[in-house]
């Protein structure tokens, strides 16, 4: 996030997407996680949670960056 705030605004872009799909690859292995239980439901959702708001705050920021 740091990096994609000190670019160009092309490259903020390419740096944004970057970041939205680490995000969901994060959910994807806590997911699994899950599955096979080395972690909690409770951790589960209190860690998607925050990666939920991280994602709506990424959007938002594409989104200003379009316009």
């Amino acid at each position: 996030m740091y990096m994609a705030n000190e670019v160009s605004n092309y490259n903020r872009v390419l740096y944004q997407k970057k970041i939205v799909s680490k995000i969901k690859m994060i959910d994807f292995y806590l997911k699994i996680s899950l599955d096979k239980k080395y972690i909690s439901y409770k951790k589960y959702q209190k860690v998607c949670h925050h990666l939920l708001d991280d994602l709506k705050l990424i959007y938002g920021w594409i989104r200003y960056e379009k316009v």
